[in-house]
């Protein structure tokens, strides 16, 4: 049997790389608005999304639309394996994370503060 790979501590340094704003993410324009991807020295891709209760995250070259892995899981109300639920709980914080920058979330409130300030 082949062993699997593990993608935990990759989503983890995305993850801490994003905190740190060494990872610059984009909104995926077109159908799907809750994708968001980030380039890594121009030679892998990396998008995460949410659809209903389920995250995700995937790896593709730079140069190819071919994915070299995709992980995903869905929220539970008790994970039975305690795994599943630190990655999901990864996952999801990537995710939020990505979408904030992206949209540059922190910038518009700041501004929106400012104009109810002037009401």
């Amino acid at each position: 049997m082949i062993e699997p790979l593990e993608y935990k501590e990759i989503a983890a340094k995305l993850l801490e790389k994003t905190k740190s704003g060494k990872l610059t993410w984009f909104e995926l324009e077109g159908r799907r608005s809750d994708q968001f991807y980030c380039d890594l020295d121009n030679q892998y891709t990396f998008s995460v999304w949410k659809k209903d209760d389920s995250y995700g995250l995937n790896m593709k070259p730079q140069s190819s639309s071919t994915v070299l892995f995709a992980i995903q899981e869905e929220e539970e109300i008790y994970f039975s394996d305690p795994k599943r639920k630190e990655m999901f709980e990864l996952l999801s914080d990537l995710y939020e994370l990505a979408r904030r920058k992206a949209l540059n979330l922190p910038d518009k409130l700041a501004n929106v503060a400012e104009l109810l300030d002037k009401i």
